[in-house]
Order: C-alpha cells, then structure tokens, then sequence
C-alpha cells in the first residue's frame, strides 16, 4: 500500500487540471445575479484551466425554457394558430419529434415523446463563448446517448482549443464505435473520476488505447457543508496522496468563495 503512495508524493507532480462545471457554473451565476460569463474570467485569472461543458439535450433545452419538443399532432394542432408550423404534422412520421429552436429551422428528432428528450444536441453555445471570452479551452463532455449529429471532435468545439481530456457523463460510457475516431483522432486521455462507477470505461480505454488520468470531484453540497478550506484541503489531497491530475470543481455558495477554491 505505501509503495504507490511514495511514487506519488516524492516524484515530480507533474500538471493538474482545473476545469469547472458550466451547468453548476451556469445555474449558481444566476443565483448570484452575476454573468456566468463575467464569473468564468474572473476564474481564470484566480488559475481555472479550462471550462467543462456537458453535451445539451432535448430535454435540458425544453426545461430551460429554450425550445419546444412537439410530436406531429401537435405541431398539426399548432398549424392552426401559426401558419409556420402548418406543414409539420404531415411532414414527420408519427414516431418522430419536432425540436423548434430560435431562429432555425424545425429539427426532426427520429423518437417519439418521452424518448426524444434524452437526443443529443450539441454544446450549447454560450457555454463556448464564455470558454472563447475567457480564453479558457473546453474540456467536452459526451453521454450514453443517441444525438442528432455526430460527436465532435476537440478541435470542432467553435474553433476553441480543447483539453485533451474527455470525461463522459453518466452511468456508462458511450458505444464504442460511435467515439472511437474522435477520440483517437484528437488524441483524448480517458478522464476517471475517483468512487464513481462508470460501466465501460475500463474496456473502452484498454481498446482504443487510451490513457487512463484519474479525477477528483466534488458536488456542490458538499463544498457547501465542508466550506472552502476544508474542500480545497480534499482537492490537494487527493493530488498529492493519489496522483490526480484533473480537479473537476463546482461553485461554493458565494462568488468569493468560488474564486478562493
């Protein structure tokens, strides 16, 4: 047991990564009345390293009151009092869905309701440029799920540079074959966060190849109860005792104390 230990503590630390949580980032800068975006700079001056972005879903959009979800019969039913959506309820088969964004065209998700909601849709673009205005790259986040385009590549996040470190979302990694060639491509290390269970993760890096880096994080609620010494004092023990080398953070309860962890 002291021998993985030793190695760790006595040889050169080598570089940690900091990346932020932008949902977490996202929601608190609205409690704060605060920009997310103003927030995220002053986090990289204080030493962030980067801004971690989870894929958007139908479901997330929807909640966050930024598109609708409608099946063809109500997009059928809409038509009558917005000409715009008149054609819809013809235009899609009865198992799919229209996602209806601002300013774009109809989307058609190939699931019926509820299925839809969990259909990938990209990074959401604030996030991207709030990352550009920082000077922050993206670490990108991509779950188990189906999307409506395929994942991109580091490189393809809006022109941003891009962490080379890829943390899937979720209980299980995504299909193999559908990441594969973004991740070989632009050369991603497997990120694995510590005590959490991911099924696949193990077997995808062992064959694609891929590094293995282990992660610390913590929620929110637990930042909160063990206050900003306390969790920073976690953060750095797990550098040093287990050889982490990426810091997933989330904000503590105040903006202060954010930029202080």
């Amino acid at each position: 047991m002291l021998v993985p230990r030793v190695g760790f503590e006595s040889g050169p630390p080598g570089p940690v990564e900091l990346t932020m949580d932008w949902q977490a980032l996202d929601g608190a800068a609205r409690e704060w009345r605060a920009g997310a975006a103003d927030v995220l700079k002053a986090l990289a001056e204080a030493g962030l390293t980067s801004l971690a972005v989870p894929e958007q879903t139908v479901g997330g959009l929807v909640a966050e009151g930024k598109a609708l979800a409608v099946s063809p019969q109500q997009a059928a039913l809409l038509g009558r009092y917005l000409p715009a959506l008149a054609g819809l309820g013809k235009a899609a088969p009865d198992a799919g869905t229209w996602l209806l964004l601002p300013g774009q065209d109809p989307k058609l998700v190939p699931a019926a309701m509820p299925g839809a909601l969990d259909f990938g849709v990209g990074m959401p673009e604030e996030a991207l440029a709030a990352a550009r205005e920082a000077g922050l790259p993206v670490l990108l986040r991509y779950g188990d799920r189906k999307r409506l385009g395929p994942v991109a590549a580091a490189a393809d996040a809006g022109g941003l540079p891009a962490s080379r470190i890829v943390i899937f979302e979720g209980p299980k990694v995504p299909d193999p074959g559908l990441v594969e060639e973004p991740l070989r491509d632009a050369g991603y290390a497997l990120g694995l966060v510590e005590f959490a269970s991911q099924r696949g993760a193990g077997g995808l890096a062992r064959r694609l190849g891929l590094a293995a880096v282990p992660v610390h994080s913590m929620k929110a609620e637990e930042i909160a109860a063990s206050g900003v010494a306390a969790s920073a004092a976690r953060y750095m023990r797990a550098v040093k005792e287990r050889g982490v080398r990426v810091l997933y953070l989330r904000p503590a309860p105040t903006q202060e104390q954010t930029v202080q962890l």
